[in-house]
């Protein structure tokens, strides 16, 4: 599975990019080593079966917020179709829910 991330880094700052819950112990995850908009986040596994997997949080980013932003930055995950697969190596489409930090 890898993902790319794309946020606005005149005004946001990717501190850490962590593990999440849902494939800790069943796959390896590989961060990006510089933490700009633009890197890849890669989990990989061999031998899986179905009932590894569960519903919840794949990864979780930290950011750090400059005193002069304002308004609506956004944060983009994207994939490329063949990117993501299951345990038997099938395509999987998922539906990204992309967020944004709101300043007021």
């Amino acid at each position: 599975m890898t993902f790319s991330l794309s946020f606005d880094e005149n005004n946001i700052k990717l501190i850490s990019a962590d593990n999440g819950d849902s494939v800790r112990n069943v796959l390896t995850f590989v961060p990006s080593k510089s933490l700009k908009s633009g890197s890849s986040f890669v989990w990989y596994g061999t031998e899986l079966s179905r009932e590894q997997f569960k519903d919840g949080t794949i990864m979780t980013l930290t950011f750090e917020v400059s005193e002069n932003a304002k308004g609506t930055l956004p944060i983009k995950l994207t994939y490329v179709e063949g990117d993501i697969v299951d345990y038997r190596l099938q395509n999987v489409d998922v539906l990204i829910q992309n967020g944004s930090i709101v300043i007021e």
